[in-house]
């Protein structure tokens, strides 16, 4: 620059005309410059304040949305937990569902603090179950949440408009998820309230300034929270909100200025709609808050433009003195400008190179002056779209004051500066100078400091906003530096006042010493945790938990955390004191967990029950209590936990030893902790004297007349016998001598000889005369007792008598008890067997035949369960005098109870075949007579019956033989199809003795673990698997694998069906819990075959629950199977069974559908899963139209009640293709696979190829 200047003349008075426009034209760029330096001043505010609430909403955007993810994923959850059954449950069912549900929604409630309540809302809109106990009554169906999951079944999450919840009275967002039935109709919902305070909290916690607004509304402008806080516009539609214009051009997020519609504040806004729910964030800085300082900075420029102004008119009066100056400074100007601490930059007008640069500026992009000029400054620019812009604002004059302007040094290096550019005139052309500050390194400290301000802005939030006291402390003082709110609300001290105090001021435990060693331990271990005491300011105690750590910052601190464990003490010393209690108590006490199994026990239980702590641990209550009491203890178990927490019950219970003992107990069910707290008091005793007690009563009131006197043998007491002999009632007798009732009959010395026998022996007995009220004389048999006391003085006579007038009468009547049977008056079994005796000994001598019919009613019951055991009685008593009239003088008809009678017949042919055929003869007319109507009351009713025959000739059998066999030919009557006669034949005692060896094998197989479950796959109609049925095979270690069918119906007539039936539902839980264990075979169910004898046990429901409940397993995996012929009798108990297991989640099966009887009416009320398709219909589907139209018919019923239908037996695919075109999509048979066992059935899955 210096040679060109050197280049251009140089003339004083014409630098004197420039230096006067030079100081009008730097007034004039003093005011530029502020003004643009305002206007810069003004962009930058404006430009951060829009960074900062952009910055703002997105974080609120975030925060928001993370809040509704996991109050979602909270709904899912529970999603997962609901069974269908228990939005069956009506309100406060009290049932142990009903308060598993509580619990759930509890347990689900503490880890989501956003929520302050969880409902379960039937179909009807009506709240079942709830975290809130007691349960309110609620109706939410006309919520547009509820109308909106019950109207469409993939609206998936729906977030409710701002409302005041019925709940809690407060206004809350209310998210909901659908929950179906099984058949994928609507259940109800699970509703999740967000309390709108959580979002008043947060923004509360946001620094906007004093005037700066936070709000959340829905995306129909519903303001549901704001800060600062405007209760009367929550819930209102804001209209004037400008973000709808944004919206209606489909954009999410913007930035606007406004006027605020709710307190007419002018707002730089942000908003954003939270990701893509129906809420959206907005968040407003004022205007008078962020153009604070703009305002400041305008007078305080325009004060420095009128000092420069003046500064300016000083220098033009004294510019002609100085001129010489000037002159001879210009040399020394030149040399300032090469020598200049500021980079200095000459370029072309065009920008294209480098005319001139100081050697500042070589120092500033380190690069050698004289390899600079010529070069493009755009390639020192680290954005070379700066030095552009650059361009463009001095194309339109427009001067540039102190640009922030990154610059990229040779090598890589970045550097910032501060830029100002101008036009300038350089020689005869224009140029463009610019002046460059290096503020690398101020830059960097205010980045550092501004996030170190946001960083310590947090950080204060959190320590402030912890519910843990937190301080800072000085080593070695322990002087207070620093602390959160919360330590200074919980010792009751202002900020101040701590920061003048020490640990010891609050702190009992903490002398010098002590803080000695606790600084030592934490610069050893860097940190230790113990229990200490914290005195308030108002003198007050409480303990408190503190962990100390040492952390470093400009120097050594100590950082000291104290959680106040005031609950946490008073716990564990109820917790002490009770457990203490607890095994000292000399009654015994327990702990059950909520499936009623033992937890703990004390010692006294231990020594009164004979089992050791370990034999009684994580076993179920009930297994140790007397079968015939398990039940009432169950139903009180069950009561406790649905209606009331205390309750008293008394059982009986087995100990170790098998004695069995009567125990009282008082329980307290927990609901917070679940488990219960029993005591017992040994009552056996007692209740043995309770026991001699009644049976002494009852011996009060026998038959026999009884008084009771005292030593005066004044009447005390007489019992109701006494009354009905002598005919004077106890008002009459009692306080009088027994001598009323002297007949007269006996002298001074009869009484005489009866005193002294008592006095001698203590007790006389014999006959006498007595007299009734009404005068009569009759005979009496008289025992008198004397009672003495513990000094062996008498205290008291008991007198019994009977009247002996009527002994005979009793003991014809006791003949006919003895012989013949009450109803019908025939001979009895004792009286039949004594005849046959006599029978076989009159054949002997004869040689003639005999012959024994043994006959049976058929469907007797069925009078009895439909007319009533009245009229079952009239036809017992009328088939009696039929068979009468149907023999001989001479021969014998019997009955041996119930529906059974026995006709014998004597004197009948030598010959076998005819003694037989005249058997016959007499059996037919038998059949005939009773195949008549009968008139029973008002009704007329027709019966039939079954016999069977069998001939004796001699007594080498025994008359309970000859009964055996006639009861096994009757038995194959009823088999050939009832109202027949059969005769007994050596092939059915064959028959009779297989299968008594069937059952003793059979018991044999139960205890040697015979016994095996094979799996038959069941699929769906893309060949997926989706269940299996387990069948029982029998594997004899001599012939092998046995089928079912050939000892479940034997199993079912002894009994053994019981504990077979067990075994089987235990081996499948046991699977299914196997099974959960792998990916492939989680989700099977499995089918189990239930009987109808296991059915029917009174605790069939009880064994079920306790399986699926000691094994742990996922109820809806199990599905039972009934067969169609069990709904013949007791169905409303089978109905009340199916409905208890129903709500476990159990799943249930009609098997052999449509070959049984059932009634509609009755299965319409079955809570059944699914119907079976008989493989009977099934075998010929194809080409039989009768088993197509069975098979059309029994699904469309099915799809009536809303069940799933299976069916079985499908071996070929045209049978699969012809099931599926009348809409059956669910498959069992060899087509698929046959039963296998369980590693053949595994493989066959993990295969993957069913066909």
């Amino acid at each position: 620059m210096g040679k060109h200047m050197k280049e251009r003349p140089v003339s004083y008075s014409r630098f004197f005309s420039l230096t006067l426009l030079s100081g009008i034209a730097g007034l004039a760029s003093v005011v530029a410059i502020l003004v643009t330096s305002l206007a810069n001043e003004y962009r930058e505010a404006d430009k951060n304040v829009r960074t900062e609430v952009e910055n703002i909403s997105r974080l609120l955007e975030d925060h928001t949305l993370g809040d509704i993810e996991k109050v979602d994923l909270m709904l899912r959850d529970l999603q997962g937990h609901i069974r269908p059954g228990d939005m069956r449950l009506t309100r406060n069912s009290g049932s142990l569902r009903a308060t598993d549900l509580h619990a759930l929604l509890k347990s689900h409630l503490e880890t989501v603090p956003e929520v302050s309540v969880l409902n379960l809302t039937n179909a009807k809109g009506e709240h079942i179950h709830s975290s809130v106990s007691p349960l309110p009554h609620i109706d939410i169906s006309d919520r547009s949440h509820f109308i909106r999951q019950r109207d469409n079944p993939n609206e998936g999450l729906v977030i409710s408009p701002p409302l005041v919840s019925r709940t809690t009275g407060k206004w809350t967002l209310a998210l909901t998820r659908r929950l179906n039935f099984e058949d994928g109709s609507f259940a109800g919902v699970a509703v999740a309230m967000m309390d709108m305070e959580h979002f008043q909290n947060l923004f509360h916690s946001l620094d906007l300034g004093p005037h700066g607004s936070v709000a959340l509304y829905d995306k129909e402008f519903h303001l549901a929270a704001r800060f600062p806080p405007s209760e009367k516009d929550v819930g209102k539609t804001i209209h004037r909100l400008t973000v709808q214009n944004y919206l209606d051009k489909g954009l999410k997020q913007g930035i606007y200025h406004a006027k605020s519609s709710v307190d007419g504040i002018d707002r730089i806004y942000s908003f954003r709609q939270v990701r893509d729910l129906p809420l959206l964030v907005s968040v407003g800085i004022a205007e008078e808050d962020y153009l604070a300082t703009w305002y400041r900075h305008i007078w305080q420029y325009s004060l420095g433009a009128i000092i420069f102004s003046l500064v300016v008119i000083v220098f033009w009066l004294r510019q002609r003195r100085v001129e010489e100056a000037l002159r001879q400074d210009e040399e020394r100007f030149r040399h300032m400008l090469e020598t200049s601490p500021i980079a200095v930059r000459i370029a072309s007008s065009a920008g294209r190179k480098v005319l001139f640069s100081n050697r500042r500026y070589a120092e500033l992009i380190e690069s050698p002056p004289d390899q600079i000029a010529g070069v493009e400054p755009r390639l020192y620019y680290s954005h070379p779209q700066d030095f552009d812009d650059v361009l463009q604002s001095l194309s339109r004059n427009e001067s540039i004051t102190n640009k922030q302007v990154e610059l990229l040094i040779p090598g890589g290096k970045l550097k910032w500066t501060l830029a100002s550019y101008s036009n300038v005139k350089y020689g005869n052309d224009s140029a463009i100078l610019g002046w460059f500050y290096d503020i690398t390194e101020r830059k960097a400290a205010e980045d550092a400091m501004h996030k170190s301000n946001i960083e310590l802005s947090l950080f204060r939030k959190l320590l402030d906003n912890s519910n843990d006291a937190i301080e800072v402390l000085e080593p070695g003082t322990m002087r207070f530096l620093d602390m959160n709110e919360t330590e200074c609300r919980e010792l009751g001290y202002s900020r101040e006042e701590l920061l003048s105090m020490c640990v010891y001021d609050v702190d009992i435990g903490f002398t010098l010493d002590t803080a000695q060693l606790i600084e030592q331990q934490v610069r050893q271990t860097g940190s230790v945790r113990f229990d200490s005491i914290h005195r308030r300011k108002d003198g007050s105690t409480f303990p408190v938990e503190i962990s100390v750590k040492l952390i470093e910052v400009d120097k050594p601190y100590l950082l000291s955390i104290a959680r106040d464990i005031t609950e946490r003490k008073r716990l564990e010393l109820e917790k002490e004191q009770y457990f203490k209690f607890f095994n000292l108590s000399i009654n015994p006490m327990c702990i059950a967990d909520p499936y009623g199994c033992f937890k703990q026990v004390n010692p006294a239980f231990v020594k009164l029950t004979g089992y050791s702590e370990n034999e009684l641990i994580a076993k179920p209550f009930l297994d140790f209590v007397l079968q015939e009491d398990r039940q009432k203890t169950a139903d009180e178990m069950k009561l406790q936990v649905g209606v009331r927490p205390t309750m008293q019950f008394d059982n009986r219970y087995r100990c170790k030893d098998g004695k069995v003992i009567h125990l009282s107990w008082m329980a307290y069910y927990d609901r917070n902790d679940d488990i219960t707290y029993a005591t017992a008091i040994d009552i056996t005793e007692r209740r043995k004297v309770e026991a001699e007690l009644r049976i002494a009563a009852t011996a009060f009131e026998s038959q026999e007349g009884m008084q009771i006197s005292d030593a005066q043998n004044t009447i005390l007491r007489v019992n109701n016998a006494f009354t009905e002999i002598t005919g004077y009632n106890a008002a009459d007798a009692i306080g009088k001598n027994p001598r009323f009732l002297d007949s007269g009959k006996h002298d001074a010395a009869f009484f005489a000889a009866v005193r002294e026998c008592i006095d001698s022996t203590g007790t006389w007995d014999g006959e006498i005369k007595y007299k009734r009220k009404n005068g009569e004389i009759f005979p009496a048999y008289i025992n008198i007792t004397s009672v003495k006391d513990n000094n062996g003085t008498i205290a008291n006579y008991v007198t019994t008598f009977t009247d002996i007038s009527i002994k005979s009468e009793a003991a014809e009547k006791i003949k006919n008890l003895a012989f013949y049977d009450p109803l019908t008056n025939l001979p009895n079994r004792r009286l039949l067997i004594d005849r046959l005796h006599q029978a076989f000994a009159s054949s002997a001598r004869s040689s003639l035949e005999g012959a024994v019919l043994f006959i049976d009613l058929d469907n007797f019951k069925d009078i009895n369960d439909t007319l009533g055991h009245d009229i079952g009685d009239l036809l017992l008593q009328q088939t009696a005098q039929r068979l009468k009239s149907c023999i001989r003088e001479g021969d014998t008809v019997a009955r041996l109870g119930g529906d059974e009678f026995v006709v014998m017949l004597e004197e009948l042919s030598e010959q076998p075949i005819e003694a037989a055929t005249q058997t016959k003869a007499v059996g037919d007319k038998i059949l005939a007579v009773l195949n008549q109507p009968y008139q029973l009351a008002t009704h007329e009713y027709r019966s039939t019956s079954s016999i069977g025959a069998t001939l004796f000739s001699d007594h080498h059998q025994s008359s309970e033989e000859l009964l055996k066999r006639a009861d096994i030919a009757m038995y194959h009557a009823k088999k050939s199809g009832r109202n027949v006669m059969r005769f007994f034949n050596q092939k059915m005692q064959d028959v009779i003795n297989a299968r008594t060896a069937l059952e003793s094998e059979l018991r044999k197989a139960l205890e040697n673990g015979q016994f095996r479950l094979y799996y038959q796959i069941q699929v769906d109609s893309s060949d997926h698997p989706f269940g299996a049925e387990a069948l029982i095979r029998w594997v004899h270690p001599e012939r092998g694998l046995i089928s079912p069918d050939q000892f479940i119906q034997h199993a079912e007539e002894t009994g053994l069906i019981l504990p077979i039936g067990q075994w089987v539902l235990e081996t499948a839980c046991i699977q299914l819990k196997a099974w959960e264990q792998d990916a492939l075979t989680r989700d099977l169910v499995l089918s189990v075959n239930v009987s109808a004898r296991q059915f029917h046990q009174m605790d069939f429901v009880a064994q079920v629950r306790a399986t699926v409940s000691r094994h742990a397993i996922i109820p809806a995996r199990l599905k039972l199977e009934l067969t169609e012929s069990m709904l013949l009798e007791k169905v409303e108990e089978i109905i009340a069974n199916m409905n208890a297991l129903k709500t476990m989640g159990i799943r249930f099966s009609l098997d052999d559908f449509g070959t049984g009887y059932s009634s509609l009416q009755y299965l319409k009320q079955l809570p059944l899963n699914q119907l079976k398709i008989d493989q009977s219909f099934v075998r010929d589907i194809a080409t039989n139209d009768s088993d197509k139209a069975i098979v059309r018919t029994i699904i469309a019923m099915a799809n009536s009640f809303k069940l799933d239908v299976i069916a079985e037996g499908v071996e070929t695919e045209e049978q699969q293709q012809v099931l599926m075109g009348k809409g059956c999509t669910h498959y069992q048979g060899y087509l698929f696979g046959k039963p296998l066992p369980l590693e053949q059935f595994e493989a066959l899955l993990k295969l993957g190829t069913l066909k």
